[in-house]
């Protein structure tokens, strides 16, 4: 997949349909669909991620069920046959945030971004991902609003057609997208989205306007006041005219000594560090089951590791998407005799750093990378 340059060349400037494959192919992609339904085929859930709707021409159905994609539909075109009986109608399955539950997924796309971000920059706001089906529909929700993101749309299946409108009184642009390639428009552009032959889709979203860097830091000042003010309440006052209400009053104090504190700036060093270090692509698959280590066990590393300086004396290793604070000079030491690639013997590795009685600590920070997905056992010692 060379795609990356070419949309490197492109971004920021005017859409573009391009040729490249999608980082996830049609199987897939459709068997994360699968998964993300299951949970959704017994009832609506709220405020859930993977989030999941299926609209059909009538409107959108609210409770799916049976409409969604089941480990019986095997394959995309078993389970439009399906809809073809049960609803004879046009239809759209859309699930935002699919690559949560997939780390291979995950982590495929987000070798993908982190290509193109080495050559256009870094986000520092979170990629939406999104997987969708549809066939005989067109989708209006991309003109909703002002613009926000710029948008990287692969076409696995079928065709899509994008209706862009860019605000002007001009001529507008519309795409055709077929099988193998991808699709790019900058954050000036609302769209529609006309599926087609059974389309199916993998669309990015990188936030652009520049009021959604505002709401994250104020979703950030939140969040970090709210633990600290965890089991208060705002009480029912008597308030005259020219008064502040004393608890209002406190909050607005307390965001005023948060702002200028150095927590928040080291806050927003280790998000970005971690953002960085997941490509933006979030939220990111949950750590895995842990192991057992021993000395003589082979580990190979397999993930970048991102040091970021937390002063005043720990450094914090961002490693696919996650924040691991760690102190002590034995850290950069570990780093040195794990190279991305080869494989390295667990008690060979604690002799190279004189771990000496701390390789137990060690190793547990071993076990600890390997549940992040940043080393894999590569074969049990003898």
């Amino acid at each position: 997949m060379t795609g990356w340059r070419e949309v490197a060349q492109q971004w920021g400037r005017a859409p573009a349909v391009l040729p490249d494959p999608a980082p996830v192919d049609l199987a897939a992609g459709y068997r994360a669909m699968v998964a993300a339904s299951a949970p959704f085929r017994a009832g609506t859930r709220y405020q859930a991620l993977p989030d999941v709707r299926f609209r059909a021409d009538d409107g959108v159905i609210r409770a799916p069920g049976g409409l969604l994609p089941g480990e019986h539909d095997r394959t995309l075109d078993g389970y439009f046959d399906r809809l073809e009986t049960d609803l004879g109608q046009g239809c759209l399955l859309t699930v935002e945030q699919p690559l949560m539950t997939d780390f291979a997924l995950w982590s495929v796309v987000r070798d993908w971004l982190a290509r193109l971000w080495r050559e256009v920059g870094w986000p520092s706001l979170p990629v939406v991902s999104e997987l969708a089906v549809g066939d005989r529909i067109t989708d209006r929700g991309g003109l909703a609003g002002e613009p926000t993101h710029d948008v990287l749309t692969w076409v696995l299946h079928g065709t899509l057609r994008v209706a862009l409108q860019d605000g002007t009184a001009g001529p507008q642009p519309t795409l055709t997208v077929p099988a193998g390639q991808l699709a790019y428009w900058p954050g000036t552009h609302s769209y529609a989205d006309t599926y087609a032959d059974r389309c199916m889709l993998l669309r990015l979203r990188v936030p652009t306007d520049p009021r959604l860097a505002f709401g994250a830091v104020k979703d950030l000042l939140a969040e970090t006041m709210q633990a600290q003010r965890d089991g208060d309440e705002v009480p029912y006052l008597p308030i005259s005219a020219g008064t502040v209400a004393e608890p209002i009053a406190a909050i607005a104090q307390q965001l005023g000594e948060q702002v200028q504190a150095p927590e928040l700036t080291r806050a927003l060093r280790v998000q970005l560090g971690k953002r960085r270090s997941a490509a933006g692509l979030e939220p990111v698959p949950a750590p895995r089951w842990p192991v057992e280590l021993t000395a003589s066990d082979w580990i190979r590393r397999t993930a970048e590791v991102l040091p970021v300086p937390d002063p005043p004396d720990r450094t914090v290793w961002a490693v696919n998407g996650y924040g691991l604070p760690l102190a002590g000079a034995v850290t950069d030491r570990i780093l040195a005799e794990l190279p991305l690639g080869r494989p390295v013997r667990v008690g060979e590795l604690c002799a190279a750093i004189g771990a000496g009685d701390q390789s137990a600590r060690v190793i547990t920070l071993l076990r600890a990378l390997h549940r992040l997905y940043v080393v894999e056992l590569e074969a049990r010692g003898v």
